[in-house]
């Protein structure tokens, strides 16, 4: 008798009907897909469309109408300024892995970061997407994995500290509900748990990574039995290849740390000027508005600080909804009611709208040019 072993092409006909599909998605997925896609239009569509009921599309429009073209231009020059902090985030995280990017990979590289960013909940499907974009062109796809977490891990390094100072030195008048400071530094916290995490994986790679692979072992190791196209084995070999991928990922976040310094140091310089660079716009964009009376630049440079700390540790996708609601809540003691939504819409136009657009074309192009888009691997 034939057995699967003995028989590969009979057993790969038979294992047809179970993996994914050439688009990289099993059937009866698109529709899950579709709906985390449209997600994030949903959220800020609707919040916007609150928030125009709640203000007054006329208090809206004068607000736009305080802020001086030149504000405008401003806008697109820091636009410029953080796509380029970002570009080269990559171009020197890769560096010190020993897997050179040049800059303008690095710019498509960030724009289908920031898309994967946000479409998914809590960022998820940032890596993912870079570790196939870079796949295409031909990086190892655990390699590219491995740029992208390190690239997005050095932004909490940056973020954690800075929203813990906030929330133990600002002054009253800005954080003036305890709550907001006791949120704040449970999220510092949290946060803080995952560092110290990939902290000890950077410091012992190699025990981690053997760690992982004892635990992998172990849990595939119970689940026996099954057909070889069954739900147990695809689990199992999905365990394996987990396990392969974060051994892999283990071994390359120490081997970035152990890198060339003047490269590890420009990742960490850049992660700075690129979080900077978005804290800047925010508080430029609120100057061109004018601040209310009684507040100062100190308030809003304290909420410009806080506001991008929000976006960044929000749960949905690309903040959306909690960015739009937070900022007119934050600045509306600062700038105004009106200026406040105002400012929201623009801050969100430079940082998230229009990267987002530019990272769905080149999402796109890559998925016309390949003929595939990231597989789910479960």
């Amino acid at each position: 008798m034939t057995t699967p072993e003995s028989n590969p092409q009979g057993q790969q006909e038979r294992e047809s009907t179970d993996v994914p599909s050439t688009d990289g998605s099993k059937p009866g997925a698109s529709k899950k897909n579709l709906l985390l896609s449209i997600l994030p239009i949903v959220l800020i569509g609707g919040s916007i469309s609150f928030l125009f009921w709640r203000v007054g599309p006329s208090n809206i429009v004068e607000g736009m109408q305080e802020l001086p073209p030149m504000y405008i231009g401003f806008g697109f020059l820091f636009l410029a300024l953080d796509l380029s902090a970002d570009s080269m985030r990559y171009w020197s995280a890769g560096r010190a892995l020993g897997s050179p990017i040049s800059f303008f990979l690095g710019l498509r590289v960030c724009l289908v970061n920031l898309f994967g960013a946000f479409i998914t909940p809590g960022a998820g499907g940032a890596a993912p997407a870079v570790a196939w974009y870079l796949k295409g062109r031909g990086f190892d796809e655990t390699r590219g994995l491995s740029i992208a977490i390190i690239k997005g891990v050095l932004g909490f390094y940056v973020l954690v500290p800075c929203a813990a100072c906030l929330a133990l030195i600002a002054p009253g008048d800005v954080l003036n509900d305890p709550q907001i400071r006791l949120i704040l530094l449970s999220s510092c916290l949290g946060v803080s748990v995952l560092l110290a995490l990939i902290t000890c994986i950077a410091i012992w790679p190699n025990f981690i990574a053997n760690l992982i692979h004892r635990s992998m072992d172990s849990m595939a190791s119970v689940i026996k039995g099954g057909k070889p196209t069954g739900k147990r084995q695809r689990f199992r070999r999905f365990l394996t290849w987990l396990g392969d991928i974060l051994q892999k990922t283990a071994k390359d976040l120490g081997g970035f740390f152990r890198g060339k310094k003047r490269f590890v140091f420009a990742t960490f310089g850049f992660t700075v000027v690129n979080i900077a660079v978005l804290m800047t716009i925010a508080f430029i964009l609120g100057l061109g508005f004018g601040l209310e009376p009684g507040a100062t630049k100190l308030d809003l440079m304290f909420m410009s600080i806080l506001y991008v700390v929000l976006v960044f540790i929000a749960p949905t996708p690309g903040g959306a909804g909690i960015a739009e609601f937070g900022g007119q809540f934050m600045f509306d003691p600062v700038l105004g009611e009106g200026e406040a939504v105002a400012f929201t819409l623009i801050w969100r136009t430079f940082t998230c709208y229009i990267p987002f657009i530019m990272g769905a074309i080149v999402f796109s192009r890559e998925v016309a040019r390949t003929g595939s888009r990231p597989k789910s691997q479960a």
